[in-house]
């Protein structure tokens, strides 16, 4: 498509626009000014939704910025709009990750990062109490499920397949972590699908006396945590789903002390498709022009109390295994989605390795790529324009920014913790961007076994192999770092929550003032490391001269 003049604005209303030529290329909307600022190159599927209105055309990307594009006539505009849309609609297969690879001419090392037998055995495991099952290594018991798993080791796979059955998405209790030094295991697991009739499977109620007596303290209750509330939890029960018949599982969840019933435990993070709602609403009141109502829009979204909620339950989690020892399993309704959240936040709480910059990585591979996070599905578009919102409330339901709200709280526990993280905001901003659409592979489709079915690891580049490139590797650094051992309790409290306008910002001045202070900031990081090198030289030079002074008297 041949190339058309506009005026290109980072705010939809053309604040600041800049003129320029607009291009359709094969992955990408390409904008070139003679302003480099104002200049962009947008893959189509970071775009979430692009609408006309008359000459003047509004964009919004999945990484929440957002565009307004004039063009000189209206026909011009509906033509360009018609092109972008057609684009985003290539599948996985056909996307900018493969091409690029064979455009470029180096392939930086980034696959394998991740290796879950030295993670387990970082872990010590297995052990006497659980064993290593190979059950899934074709993916046949669990297509959504990592190939290598940790289980009771009284449990054979014969009853990892029955309960399989049982269980959402047949995501079966597996444990993803186990405390060092308190040995209290952190499991997790799709819901139970007990339904209207409260079907029960006796396998799955022996597989969760399995887990406690393997645990360090087996004669003490276990937590099984639903994060869903109990009218969540009641709504699915019609559709097959439903929480643990818990009196059927002894062992599990403390006695009320009034009535001595043992009740299901809930958190209140709600609903996996809400989440999508929310952030449009708050991501629009922090660009909104009318900040005088952005806190009536902020707090009405709801998207700061998930935030806070997710936390505190991550903080639960982790401080039942660390101070009282106990075995927790932790589930929603898929076993894929928000269950990923707090078990990710409870283990970097708990263990300083994964607030490295290694480890954290590994704790991405490891818990969402691992371990199914739908990247490909949950990253379609957040939100339909808003001519269309009231049309698209059914394809919503599947769309949820799960991994966003993920890297928000630890995006909060950087500012409370701004010295125990080897990694910075930048990194944050660069998941984020790429885990919604880019041009290398390692976020591309919904489960590892969807990736080695379309031979991603040969066919594509790997994301972490670009962070580890010399320059974005500076990039991403924290400069303040300084290892912090132990077990972290971020604040939950709502004064203590804030608003990441480096990403809910974007497109406003502040975005350009966050990038200029980071400028700063590794500017004098960079004089800091050269006077201690010359320091440290001018050292060195002393102590020889010392030395030859010493030497000459006594000769």
């Amino acid at each position: 498509m041949d190339g058309a003049e506009v005026h290109v604005s980072r705010q939809p209303d053309l604040d600041n626009a800049s003129p320029g030529r607009l291009t359709c290329e094969a992955y990408e909307l390409v904008f070139k000014s003679s302003s480099p600022r104002a200049s962009f190159q947008l893959l189509y599927n970071m775009i979430e939704y692009c609408e006309p209105d008359g000459r003047l055309l509004r964009i919004k990307c999945k990484n929440l910025q957002r565009f307004g594009v004039l063009f000189g006539s209206d026909l011009e505009c509906s033509r360009y709009t018609q092109a972008v849309n057609k684009a985003r609609a290539h599948p996985p297969v056909e996307r900018y990750a493969f091409a690029h690879a064979q455009d470029v001419g180096y392939k930086p090392d980034g696959w394998g990062i991740f290796d879950p037998l030295k993670e387990y055995e970082r872990l010590g495991l297995p052990d006497s109490k659980w064993r290593l099952s190979t059950a899934n290594e074709d993916f046949s018991l669990c297509p959504s499920y990592p190939k290598h798993l940790i289980v009771p080791a009284d449990v054979d796979d014969a009853t990892l397949a029955d309960m399989a059955d049982y269980r959402q998405l047949r995501r079966f209790p597996v444990v993803r972590y186990i405390h060092p030094k308190t040995r209290a295991p952190l499991l997790i697991t799709g819901q139970p699908l007990v339904g209207t009739k409260d079907a029960r499977c006796y396998e799955d109620e022996r597989m969760f006396r399995s887990i406690l007596q393997a645990g360090p303290n087996p004669d003490k209750n276990g937590y099984i945590i639903d994060l869903r509330t109990k009218e969540d939890v009641g709504a699915v029960k019609s559709k097959g789903g439903g929480s643990e018949l818990i009196d059927h599982y002894f062992g599990w969840n403390p006695e009320n002390p009034e009535d001595k019933k043992r009740r299901p435990v809930h958190a209140d993070l709600g609903r996996e498709q809400v989440y999508a709602d929310s952030l449009a609403k708050f991501s629009e009141a922090c660009v909104s022009t009318d900040q005088g109502s952005f806190l009536a829009r902020a707090d009405s979204s709801g998207w700061l109390h998930y935030i806070k909620t997710t936390l505190s339950t991550a903080v639960v989690v982790s401080r039942v295994l660390v101070r009282e020892a106990l075995p927790v399993v932790i589930h929603s309704s898929t076993g894929c989605d928000i269950e990923l959240q707090v078990l990710s936040l409870a283990q970097l709480f708990m263990d300083a390795h994964f607030r490295t910059y290694d480890g954290f990585k590994e704790l991405v591979e490891k818990e969402w790529i691992d371990l199914g996070y739908p990247f490909e599905s949950r990253s379609s578009s957040v939100e339909a324009g808003p001519a269309a919102r009231s049309s698209a409330s059914k394809s919503i339901r599947f769309m949820s920014p799960v991994f966003i709200m993920f890297l928000d709280c630890v995006w909060q526990c950087l500012q409370q913790y701004p010295c125990a993280f080897e990694f910075n905001e930048a990194f944050l901003l660069a998941l984020a961007e790429h885990t919604q659409a880019s041009r290398f592979g390692t976020f591309l489709f919904d489960c590892q076994k969807q990736r080695e079915d379309a031979k991603v690891a040969d066919k594509t580049l790997s994301f972490w192999g670009f962070c580890d490139m010399p320059d974005e590797l500076r990039r991403f650094k924290n400069v303040f770092y300084e290892p912090l051992a132990g077990w972290i309790k971020p604040s939950f409290r709502p004064q203590s929550i804030q608003v990441w306008l480096a990403l809910y910002g974007a497109g406003t001045p502040y975005l350009q003032f966050h990038d200029e202070v980071h400028e700063l900031l590794m500017f004098l990081k960079d004089k800091h490391d050269t006077a201690k090198e010359e320091i440290a030289l001018k050292q060195a030079e002393l102590a020889e001269l010392e030395a030859q002074i010493a030497a000459a008297e006594n000769a």
